[in-house]
């Protein structure tokens, strides 16, 4: 006998398909389940709701608020390898949507962009239509939730404030517009730099060549000087001798 699933205790209805072709003990979904906070649908029951879907013909923006507030969001977990294998024509869902870029903070794929999990993907759909104390809750129980929003903070805000979803892709092409200028800025400081503390070192080498040969040259005079003293003391001890001889 399975085991019963928990009541339902969070204020916006979330939903998955499970084809199961992922690892179940890494499933951020069926997490959310035991958790309560998600139901997984039969392959064939309908849901209202916004699914986050790659089938998608329209990127996810507040102008989904009502929708999701009423009917709620869904997921379909299923491996990206896999996508030919899920029967799509079966599954009766709601507007299908597209995340807008965003990076992953789960530890499979921490950095990657559009890497998300399930729990990911359901906490931006929430942030993004206005439900951001609840993209907030459904993210409590992974210790990397908070990071992925810390992480993506910049993005949902802005995506937040858009209208539909042409001005959340003008300002997702915008924002990586910029990070690819500040990207390119960085590695030109850095290199400016490299240049800057080359040129500096080239620099004290060869102050510290000249110093060298200064104190050569200067060795070098000191013999010589100290030779011809030897000479004259030579030619004064002769000139005595020859004095001593005459006096003789």
């Amino acid at each position: 006998n399975k085991a019963e699933k928990p009541a339902l205790n969070f204020p916006i209805p979330l939903a998955m398909w499970d084809f199961e072709q992922c690892d179940a003990r890494r499933c951020t979904g069926k997490k959310l389940e035991r958790m309560g906070k998600l139901h997984t649908l039969r392959l064939t029951q309908a849901f209202g709701g916004v699914v986050l879907s790659p089938n998608g013909k329209k990127t996810l923006s507040p102008e989904d608020k009502d929708v999701v507030k009423d009917k709620g969001a869904g997921v379909v977990d299923c491996s990206w390898a896999r996508l030919e294998d899920v029967p799509w024509k079966r599954m009766k869902m709601g507007p299908e949507r597209l995340l807008p870029f965003l990076v992953a903070a789960n530890p499979v794929n921490f950095g990657k962009p559009m890497k998300l999990t399930c729990v990911e993907a359901l906490a931006a759909t929430l942030y993004i239509t206005g439900f951001i104390d609840e993209a907030h809750d459904v993210l409590e129980g992974f210790s990397w939730g908070a990071h992925f929003l810390e992480l993506n903070q910049e993005l949902l805000d802005g995506y937040a404030t858009c209208k539909n979803s042409e001005e959340v892709l003008a300002f997702q092409d915008q924002y990586l517009a910029e990070s690819k200028e500040k990207g390119e800025k960085l590695i030109e400081d850095r290199q400016k730099m490299l240049d800057k503390l080359y040129t500096i070192g080239s620099d004290e080498e060869e102050e510290e060549v000249e110093e060298g040969e200064e104190g050569g040259h200067e060795g070098v005079e000191g013999e010589g000087e100290g030779a011809e003293e030897e000479e004259e003391e030579e030619e004064r001890e002769e000139e005595e001798e020859e004095e001593e001889r005459e006096e003789e």
